[in-house]
């Protein structure tokens, strides 16, 4: 005879909006990644028209790996960073490869053909015209590589306009300079920033010896 067990309910009643939101998350995922593969099936090195990047419901980007083809991708998710408090932008493309970028900065991708990030850790400053120095720490998926320190040095670069097909804006370029010390190596950079202090476009590399990846913003997330 089997004795009733008030906490296996009490665990299934729990379970149950869990799985909900697990369901709701893949969905979500699956149908932003089919809104990529709808708009890239067609291209062999993406170059979308305006209405076309208009045409999707979602917050766009395009993406580019070393020297692979220039791909679609559209963003998933906009959360929060239980970390640090700021906005992690998921961005997904028609593969349903990821890429996540916190105040411009690549913190973690997922189905990369390699050197895929586990996490990036620490706070990135606002951006501004003064030489500034900060710390991070960097986790690589391959090799199980953990916990390797970085210092950060940014510094400004002067102005620049930055083109897609639906605008043209003027931007603050900052360099940055992330020296692995216990590696003994180094790797730069590039942001493009607009007046509101987001990154609209950027070239950095995950690593040392990885190659870059440019993320070049068309239709931005608001909150709103």
């Amino acid at each position: 005879m089997t004795t009733f067990r008030p906490r296996t309910w009490m665990q299934l009643l729990v379970a149950l909006p869990a799985l909900s939101l697990i369901f709701g998350c893949t969905q979500k995922f699956n149908d932003v990644s089919a809104t990529a593969q709808e708009a890239y099936s067609n291209y062999v090195d993406v170059e979308l028209t305006a209405e076309e990047i208009k045409a999707v419901p979602y917050a766009s980007a395009y993406l580019k790996i070393g020297d692979q083809k220039q791909v679609f991708v559209v963003l998933a998710f906009a959360e929060q960073n239980p970390l640090n408090g700021k906005t992690q932008l998921k961005w997904v493309s028609a593969d349903k490869a990821m890429v996540v970028t916190e105040n411009g900065h690549i913190v973690k991708t997922i189905g990369l053909q390699k050197n895929n990030l586990a996490g990036v850790y620490g706070s990135v400053p606002a951006y501004t015209p003064s030489q500034i120095e900060y710390p991070l720490s960097y986790d690589w998926r391959e090799q199980y590589r953990y916990g390797f320190p970085a210092k950060v040095t940014r510094t400004y670069q002067g102005t620049e306009p930055v083109n897609t097909p639906i605008s043209t804006t003027q931007t603050d370029v900052y360099r940055e300079s992330v020296h692995f010390p216990t590696l003994s190596q180094s790797v730069d950079n590039v942001y493009w920033v607009d007046n509101q202090g987001q990154v609209i476009k950027t070239l950095q590399h995950l690593g040392p010896n990885m190659v870059p990846i440019e993320l070049t913003i068309l239709q931005g997330y608001s909150k709103s």
